[in-house]
Formats: C-alpha cells, structure tokens, sequence
C-alpha cells in the first residue's frame, strides 16, 4: 500500500510500524518516515542474510522471499535512469543530519546489496530474476572524488550524525580498495559528531579494525 501511495512498486517498509504496517513516525519530530527509503533495503537484507546463517530453504522460499522480491521490485521502480547510471533521489541518508539528498551512499549501496541479494535468492529456488536487477545493482551511482567516496552529491564536508560511507564497508561489504576504505574512514571520523549516536563509532571501530588498525579499533570501541 505504501508503495502504491508513494507510485512505486513492490513493498516499501515503514520506517516506525503500527501493527497494520502504516509508518507511524511523527512528523513533528523527524521527517525520517518519508524519506529515509533505505530501510525497505535493510528488510530484504536481513532476511536474506538470515537464510545465508541458517540455510533454511523452505523458510527462503516460504516467508524470505515474498520479502526479498518485493524489495527488488521498489527499487527497480525507484531508481531513475540517467547518463550517469542509476540514480535515487531525494532521501534521508544514514546520516540523518543529509535530508533532500540524491544518491546518499549507504542509500545506493543498500539498495544494490537488495537487489543482488534477490538475484541470488532467486537462484537458489529456481525462480526466474529479472535481467533488470542486476543491471540496476551494477550501475546505481556512487559518487566520489577520487579516493574518497561522497557521502551524497554535493557533499562539501559538513559534519555528519553518525556513520554512512563506512556502512559500506561492513556490513554491505561494497568492493572498495583498502586505500578507499582507509580514506573513507579518516574523512568521515573528523567530521562525525562527537555527541551523535554510538553506532557510528561501533562501525568506524569494525572498519578500522579491518584495516589492521588494532589500537585505533580498540579506542573506538
């Protein structure tokens, strides 16, 4: 219903749920329920990393994939075609203090771990999957300069809420360099606020610890 109201397809989760699945977050508080659209990625992923741990099959066929492939259809209705690739626009980030942004990073890369994500659920019940999946998961925009991805267009340094950039690299494991990841990683701890949330610095730890980096991992965590 959601998606339907919103013109995409597919489901779209709520960002807060009431027990009959309409988003509930005030909007005198936060904004988040509009446009924080990364969280119907986050449900796709979790239920199939959630078959990936207990490679139950019937569950993946029965109650996973419903989920996984409605996903793949909002996204696949989502994104806009452009001569850069594939975009989404206009959302919250991870970093909820980028509101109205286009192709926020954990956003893209949320969404193509979704997709990629269906494409192999879709394998492993011999199911057919879209050529449009893959094709979207392997062109969605990431936008950066130089070694440095951006944590949306535009983005110019600002101080950030919590962690974004780094959630590519754990958990959606997005294929960076380790120069990339060690850039991405010194860029957005300087700019983090200090009085933001701690799961910020729980991610900064796990990628630093990545790194090799044991005394910096420790600190943080």
């Amino acid at each position: 219903t959601r998606a339907r109201a919103g013109g995409y397809e597919g489901a779209m989760f709520p960002w807060e749920s009431a027990t009959d699945g309409d988003d509930v977050t005030p909007l005198s508080i936060a904004r988040t329920g509009l446009k924080e659209h990364h969280i119907t990625a986050c449900v796709a992923i979790a239920h199939w990393q959630y078959f990936l741990a207990s490679g139950d099959r019937s569950w993946l066929e029965e109650r996973a994939w419903p989920v996984i492939e409605a996903a793949a259809q909002f996204w696949r209705s989502r994104v806009i075609h452009t001569g850069r690739g594939y975009e989404i626009q206009d959302v919250i980030a991870a970093d909820e203090y980028a509101e109205d942004v286009n192709n926020n990073a954990f956003t893209n890369g949320a969404a193509r771990a979704a997709l990629l994500a269906a494409v192999d659920a879709a394998a492993v019940l011999n199911r057919p999957a879209p050529s449009a999946w893959r094709e979207i998961a392997d062109h969605l925009v990431m936008p950066r300069e130089g070694d440095l991805i951006l944590e949306f267009d535009g983005y110019d340094g600002r101080v950030v809420k919590q962690a974004d950039v780094e959630l590519l690299t754990f958990p959606l494991e997005y294929p960076l360099s380790g120069d990339v990841i060690a850039r991405n990683l010194d860029t957005y701890r300087r700019v983090t606020d200090p009085d933001g949330p701690a799961m910020g610095r729980c991610i900064s730890a796990i990628v630093a610890a990545q790194l090799g980096r044991r005394d910096e991992a420790r600190k943080l965590f």
